[in-house]
């Protein structure tokens, strides 16, 4: 889709800067509002208010072939620090679930056997979390908490509901291992309250947003990320930005769609 491109005027609102917001598909996201609470959201309330006092819960969102691999050997780097360190450790958490939602839902099952035979790693689909009548089955959710340490987003759509409750995300197709450049759009995570957003070297400048972190190794990945978990001011240094950066994004909205009435167009 083309980019749309909003500026100054005496007539445009709260004096936006010039800018380059994307496409109207992000747009559309950012200034729709969530009214119904899916089961997704369903799902990650049970997770979270299950097991955030003790276990890093982060997600790696729209990831392409080779970025699992690496998202893989970042939990197990994570997850031996975190024990190498426990006794001398500020943090809370003892252990890392890292949910991994591929831009490709149809990898999933790949993923999984490759995650589990040559990382060996414990993993599970999310829909085998759900019953047949598409409610949460607590055994399995259970299981995943107790015993599992990757959880892979088999379906699409999901992400504008986990975003909300994670602090920690890495944008996809942004590591030299997916084979792809450009990564995908930062505005959602931002739109939805995320404190730590990191990419790889193969993000786009226009894309990047202020503090983000740019990672080239699993090991430069894992120690950022324990840094961040272990500090006594965990994952706090983006607050205000998150604040500043939501009135941001709603001023983009407004000025979006002033633009867009003025010139009779319809987001569909």
């Amino acid at each position: 889709m083309r980019k749309l491109r909003c500026f100054n005027s005496e007539n445009n609102i709260n004096d936006i800067n010039p800018l380059c917001f994307g496409d109207l598909k992000m747009a559309r996201e950012i200034g729709a509002k969530q009214a119904v609470q899916t089961n997704i959201d369903k799902l990650m309330e049970s997770i979270v208010e299950k097991k955030s006092e003790s276990r890093f819960i982060w997600l790696a969102a729209s990831t392409h072939e080779g970025e699992e691999e690496v998202i893989g050997k970042v939990h197990k780097i994570l997850e031996r620090k975190l024990k190498l360190h426990a006794s001398d450790l500020k943090s809370k958490y003892s252990s890392v679930l890292t949910i991994i939602a591929p831009r490709h839902p149809e990898r999933s099952n790949d993923i999984i056997r490759f995650l589990e035979r040559d990382l060996m790693l414990s993993c599970d689909l999310h829909s085998n979390l759900f019953n047949a009548g598409n409610l949460i089955n607590e055994k399995a959710v259970a299981e995943l908490l107790d015993e599992k340490q990757v959880l892979i987003v088999d379906s699409l759509g999901e992400l504008v509901s986990i975003y909300k409750y994670v602090d920690v995300a890495f944008i996809g197709a942004s590591l030299p291992q997916s084979g792809t450049k450009g990564g995908h759009n930062v505005f959602e995570a931002l739109s939805r309250g995320v404190s730590v957003i990191i990419c790889g070297p193969h993000m786009d400048k226009e894309k990047m947003c202020p503090n983000m972190r740019v990672v080239d190794s699993p090991d430069v990945f894992a120690d950022f990320l324990f840094a961040e978990i272990s500090s006594p001011t965990k994952l706090k240094y983006l607050t205000d930005f998150d604040a500043e950066g939501k009135q941001i994004l709603d001023k983009i909205w407004h000025a979006i769609t002033k633009t867009l009435s003025i010139r009779n167009v319809k987001i569909t």
